[in-house]
């Protein structure tokens, strides 16, 4: 069944992606696309940036945690993957240009690649739009268990999930105790639409609501 992802836990989603474009782990060898550079991983309407420029971001900067201009990274451009998040350990091991991309967990703490601003970029529709597009979907607003129900090496997704039925483009019965599921490559392959909802929330990632054209659902 298509599913629409509120942007909150879109923005969810995406901190996953983003952990699978880590040049860090690309670099120790745990990283699901360490070998897919180039390749089309993702929809040709999908295109995922991190852009810690921009003014409106939580997390913009000037410099990153190694003290490199920071600037938008394109990692993802009509659906190819074009180039991992690197400090410069993880660039000089993959002998690779690092990218802006360090981060410190704090003052004393060792420089690691990672996103400050990630997000998908919108195509266009807004999220009413993506009601009446689908006509029938469900509109997930809340998951559970996505720590333990997603792992980021092998791609696989099922976490618990709760929201509403999309019925004739419109917003319908409530349900929960569902659960969905499908594997991160395959989910980013059916991501057809990015809703233009923005919302700048505090973290790494920012939300959008998406729509997933297929996944398996089952529950009430």
């Amino acid at each position: 069944i298509p599913v629409i992802f509120f942007l909150l836990f879109a923005a969810q989603f995406l901190g996953l992606v983003s952990s699978t474009l880590n040049g860090t782990a690309v670099a120790n060898g745990r990283a699901l696309l360490a070998d897919r550079l180039g390749d089309k991983i993702a929809n040709s309407k999908l295109t995922l940036i991190d852009d810690p420029t921009n003014e409106l971001s939580f997390n913009s900067s000037t410099y990153d945690g190694e003290g490199m201009p920071v600037r938008k990274n394109i990692f993802v451009e009509n659906g190819v993957l074009k180039q991992f998040s690197h400090s410069m350990y993880s660039a000089r091991r993959l002998n690779m240009k690092p990218n802006g991309c360090a981060k410190r967990g704090g003052v004393s703490s060792r420089p690691v690649a990672g996103m400050r601003t990630f997000m998908a970029v919108p195509t266009g529709e807004t999220l009413e739009e993506l009601f009446e597009k689908v006509g029938e979907a469900i509109f997930v607003k809340h998951i559970l268990g996505v720590h333990s129900g997603v792992n980021t090496l092998s791609g696989d997704f099922s976490v618990g999930a709760q929201g509403m039925w999309i019925r004739d483009g419109r917003i319908a019965e409530g349900f929960k105790e569902a659960t969905i599921a499908s594997d991160l490559l395959t989910m980013l392959s059916n991501i057809s639409a990015v809703a233009n909802d923005t919302w700048w929330l505090p973290g790494s990632t920012v939300g959008n609501s998406i729509l997933i054209d297929e996944m398996v659902m089952t529950g009430k």
